[in-house]
C-alpha cells in the first residue's frame, strides 16, 4: 500500500466531540496527494494504528486533505490528541462513494447522519465548484444542534447558492427551521417530491443505511 507522509497543522473544534484535523504534506517537494470527493484513506499513527477517514475537503479548495471526526474510539481519540507537526500516513484515496463524471446533468440529493455528513460536505463542495448551478439538496439527522457538523456551513452555503437547499432533522432541541422527530419515506417525499429524477447518495449507520434503503425501494428510486 502506498504512503504519504502528513503532519499535523491544526485540530479545532467542528461540533460537540467533532473535531476536523488538516494536514500539511511532510515533504513540500512532494507529490500532490490526488483523491476524489467522498473518498476515504487509512491513516497511519505515530503509535501504529490505522484507521480509516473520510477526507472532507473537495480537492479544488487547495487546502489539502482533512480529516473531520467525532472523538468516540482509541483511533479518533488518538488522533485529536496529536500536537500540530506529528507525522502521519495516508494510504493512496479509496472509496466508490463519488460524484459521476456526468455530475452537471443530473439533479443530486446527499442523505446522512452523525458522523455520515462528512463524505457529503466534500461532495456537496466538489459539486458546487465543478459544476456551479447544479442542483443538490442535503437531508441530514442529527442527535443535537450542538451535535451538527458543518451546521454554519450549509447555512451560508443555503443564504448565498441558489442551486443548494437543505434540511436537518434533529432530535434533541431543534432550533427554528428544523424538523422534528424521525425522518421516513413520507417525509423524505415531501421535501424532495422528484426524488425518483435525482442521483442520490447516502451515508451514516447501520441503521440509518438499511432505512435509506427501504425508503429508496418504496419511493422508486433506481438503485
Amino acid at each position: 500500500m502506498a504512503s504519504h507522509a502528513f503532519r499535523i497543522r491544526s485540530i479545532t473544534p467542528e461540533a460537540e466531540n467533532v473535531r476536523t484535523v488538516m494536514l500539511t504534506p511532510a515533504d513540500a517537494g512532494a507529490e500532490t496527494y490526488a483523491w476524489k470527493a467522498g473518498q476515504f484513506a487509512i491513516v497511519t499513527l505515530p503509535n501504529g494504528l490505522e484507521r480509516p477517514w473520510t477526507i472532507a475537503t473537495s480537492p479544488l479548495m487547495g487546502t489539502g486533505p482533512t480529516f473531520t471526526v467525532k472523538v468516540v474510539g482509541e483511533g479518533t481519540k488518538a488522533l485529536t490528541s496529536l500536537q500540530p507537526g506529528t507525522l502521519i500516513r495516508l494510504s493512496d484515496a479509496m472509496g466508490a462513494l463519488t460524484l459521476p463524471e456526468d455530475a452537471a446533468l443530473h439533479k443530486h440529493l446527499f442523505l446522512a447522519s452523525g458522523i455520515g455528513i462528512t463524505p457529503m460536505v466534500a461532495m456537496i463542495r466538489d459539486l458546487l465548484m465543478r459544476h456551479p448551478g447544479t442542483p443538490s439538496m442535503l437531508v441530514c439527522c442529527m442527535e443535537s444542534e450542538a451535535a451538527f457538523p458543518f451546521r454554519e456551513h450549509f447555512d451560508m452555503l443555503a443564504a448565498t447558492r441558489p442551486e443548494f437547499t437543505y434540511r436537518a432533522f434533529v432530535k434533541c432541541d431543534p432550533c427554528e427551521g428544523r424538523e422534528c422527530g424521525r425522518l421516513d419515506a413520507e417525509r423524505l417525499l415531501a421535501l424532495v417530491p422528484d426524488i425518483a429524477e435525482r442521483r442520490v447518495y447516502a451515508c451514516g449507520s447501520g441503521g440509518f443505511m438499511r432505512a435509506a434503503s427501504c425508503w429508496m425501494q418504496v419511493l422508486g428510486v433506481p438503485p
